[in-house]
């Protein structure tokens, strides 16, 4: 039917809006958060599941920077723990992302998978990300990235290509303009085809002196010509919160209005009431209308939901919420409206220690006469408040799993093996490189040391020695096949690892 791609693009429309209305004409806290027990540091763990799956244990490597070092997997197989997979990640002087690199367990041994290699510039910009497989004993390349910026770190472009018959292939690019106060005004997207660049979509964007988001345009490119798709328009009162969020679509050379949202305040956010409204034959239709309350710590306390019915708001939903002194949410209540009555419907309780973790979390639903469980939580942390253990049983029968247990174990790093230096900083260039590399420690003075260089299965390829008049050191590599190598650098002060790429 020649209606239902308008359908189509219709419902895709509102499903934005009501992503949107999610996020937006809200303050800080729309449902209260609770801590989650995945943000702890975590350095290894265990997880079991009882239903379709085996248990799994995760070790996790930090520095003393926090920066992830390393991951690996293990898994049970035929009753035995056998390793899965693993990640290693190496970082340049600056602190920054240089190298993350991908293994499998294959045939009793770590075998390399797929390398990330990132650049940056003097600022720490991210300006490029190399992507690459390992195939036939050599790095492959597959994709890589690119970026710009201005003179006020805005990314102005972003570039990214494909590997194709041994050179890099243009895919799509991306690029954007700003005002002076750094926001972005225009987004140009285009792709590659036919040798050039081809336009596909176009957005522009505008501001109140406030600096809030006023306009939302997008266009799309028919070939010959931008023609307009979508557009937001949206209004602020002083104190800076939403108070309309109108969507609309390009028909028939006109805009036509598609959804909108009001919102009302009372004492800047101490009340929040909200409207929905669909446009339907010229006219706008009431769809839902939410009022919201807040208590003198911004926490939402009430949420009341209501439905239009063709002539007047009908009671939908009615949510509460409590908190500790913290501000920690420690219960919410859902009632429904059910033949002129409120009907307990959901409850969540939350419980946590002295240092407000979360210790305990309990889903129920209201069977009509009693609460029953689905969804039961129970965390456990050390005296440093690290989480060192977490059940949670569920009744849920589409849920993937029954119970699962995980355990957290935490210790200090006894090897600087995998870090990037232990009180000296060096650099390692050309990388990629060829013929040869060179060790450059600039200002800095070592100790009388030893260089050893390993290919990705450990194998010791070239030892050297390094002097203490030396402040740059050149390596011989042309023996080497291409591939991923690991420097590792030793004396009596200091230990380091570099890992640099060879190419043919």
């Amino acid at each position: 039917m020649v209606l239902m791609p308008e359908m189509m693009r219709l419902a895709n429309y509102i499903t934005l809006a009501l992503c949107l209305l999610h996020s937006i004409c809200t303050y800080s806290q729309i449902a209260p958060k609770h801590p989650s027990p995945f943000e702890s540091r975590i350095d290894s763990n265990s997880l079991e599941f009882q239903r379709n799956a085996n248990p799994l244990h995760s070790t996790r490597l930090r520095d003393a920077n926090d920066n992830l070092l390393s991951t690996r997997s293990d898994i049970i197989e035929n009753t035995f723990w056998t390793h899965y997979d693993s990640i290693e990640y190496y970082y340049n002087q600056n602190n920054n992302l240089a190298y993350r690199l991908f293994k499998v367990w294959e045939n009793s041994k770590w075998a390399p998978s797929y390398l990330q290699s990132f650049t940056y510039d003097s600022i720490s910009n991210e300006l490029g990300l190399l992507s690459q497989n390992w195939i036939d004993s050599s790095w492959t390349n597959t994709r890589l990235h690119l970026k710009e910026y201005d003179a006020n770190n805005n990314e102005i472009s972003f570039l990214s290509q494909v590997w194709d018959d041994n050179e890099w292939v243009n895919q799509n690019k991306s690029t954007k303009e700003y005002n002076p106060n750094n926001q972005v005004t225009t987004i140009l997207s285009q792709y590659w085809a036919n040798s050039a660049w081809q336009n596909v979509a176009r957005e522009f964007f505008e501001y109140d002196p406030q600096h809030n988001e006023t306009l939302s345009l997008e266009q799309i490119w028919n070939g010959s010509n931008w023609v307009n798709d979508q557009q937001i328009i949206s209004e602020y009162d002083s104190n800076g919160n939403m108070i309309l969020f109108l969507l609309q679509t390009w028909e028939a050379g006109v805009w036509q209005n598609i959804f909108k949202l009001t919102c009302e305040y009372i004492g800047n956010i101490d009340q929040k009431t909200s409207y929905t409204q669909y446009w339907k034959s010229g006219n706008w239709v009431n769809s839902e209308k939410s009022i919201k309350k807040y208590n003198l710590n911004d926490n939402l306390i009430q949420d009341s939901i209501q439905n239009w019915n063709g002539n007047s708001w009908t009671n939908e939903l009615f949510i509460q919420y409590s908190y500790n002194t913290a501000n920690r949410v420690i219960h919410k209540t859902v009632e429904e409206w059910v033949t002129g009555q409120w009907v307990n419907k959901e409850q969540i309780i939350w419980q946590y220690n002295a240092t407000n973790s979360n210790t305990f979390k309990q889903e129920q639903l209201w069977n009509g006469t009693q609460w029953k469980d689905t969804w039961v939580g129970q965390y456990t942390y050390d005296a440093s408040d690290n989480l060192v253990y977490y059940l949670i049983i569920t009744n849920d029968p589409f849920s993937a799993f029954k119970s699962k247990r995980q355990y957290f174990y935490y210790a200090q790093p006894t090897s600087t093996s995998n870090q990037n230096s232990n009180g000296i900083s060096f650099q390692v260039y050309p990388n990629p490189a060829n013929e040869f590399i060179v060790l450059d420690f600039g200002e800095n003075t070592i100790q009388k040391g030893l260089v050893n260089i390993y290919n990705t299965s450990g194998q010791l390829n070239i030892k050297t020695p390094i002097n203490p008049i030396d402040t740059k050191i050149s390596i011989d590599t042309h023996i080497l096949p291409p591939g991923t190598y690991y420097l590792q650098l030793h004396s009596e002060q200091h230990s380091a690892v570099r890992p640099f790429i060879i190419t043919d």
